[in-house]
């Protein structure tokens, strides 16, 4: 695994609060320099994927959010890249913690086989996947963050990890 973080809280802080806990999975499907992400009306990249439901594995939950929200196949499951905590408050029961894991696996041969399916909110988002360079994905969320420091958790969370994918290949491209 390449990176194992904690977005907020730490599990001392949380107190005798009640957690609500979700497991989510995110796809990082890469074809060269370029990554496959989901493009949101406020600018912002996301990986795609979501949660995941009872009884689901985590390869199970990404093929069906990625056909959900991408309209996609993929073909190959890889191997866990990382994972990322999230710990904070629960906005609509503030005494209460929400708790997030979400688990980024790399992935391969996606295609599109159909539209996507998308829920109310996400239509909201106007979600939509596209090919960009990691560099631009990445400096996209940042100026976003920047400019907005109340926008969505997920920006944080995603800029992080594409931050590190964007080390990576710097590094990857200086040897």
């Amino acid at each position: 695994m390449v990176f194992d973080l904690l977005l907020g809280m730490e599990k001392e802080e949380t107190g005798n609060r009640n957690v609500y806990h979700r497991e989510a999975v995110r796809a990082v499907v890469m074809e060269e320099e370029k990554i496959f992400m989901v493009h949101t009306i406020n600018g912002d990249f996301k990986f795609p994927g979501g949660g995941v439901e009872a009884g689901e594995t985590h390869e199970e939950a990404l093929r069906r959010e990625l056909l959900e929200e991408t309209g996609c196949e993929m073909g190959r499951f890889g191997r866990k890249l990382g994972q990322i905590i999230e710990r904070r408050a629960d906005y609509m029961q503030p005494e209460n913690i929400f708790e997030m894991v979400s688990h980024y696996c790399l992935c391969d041969g996606v295609k599109t086989v159909c539209k996507p399916s998308l829920s109310q909110h996400e239509k909201e988002l106007f979600l939509k996947a596209r090919w960009l360079k990691v560099e631009e994905a990445f400096k996209s969320n940042d100026r976003i963050m920047n400019e907005n420091p109340k926008m969505r958790e997920w920006v944080r969370r995603e800029t992080t990890v594409l931050k590190i994918i964007y080390k990576n290949e710097d590094e990857r491209r200086a040897k």
